[in-house]
């Protein structure tokens, strides 16, 4: 299963977060996107997902 979506939706709420200089949001919201990236490598056959932009929006 992909979890692209779940990236997409990390990265909006991000972008938004830093739109509305929701600091501490955006801290929070960089560090969750980190760690699903980290435990979707995990839990992937592949051993890893692609990281387009990766928290860079």
């Amino acid at each position: 299963m992909s979890h692209d979506w779940l990236i997409e939706t990390l990265n909006e709420a991000l972008r938004y977060a830093r739109e509305q200089d929701l600091l501490a949001l955006s801290a929070h919201l960089e560090q969750a996107i980190q760690l699903a990236h980290l435990e979707i490598a995990q839990t992937s056959p592949s051993g890893h997902t692609p990281r387009p932009g990766a928290g860079k929006g």
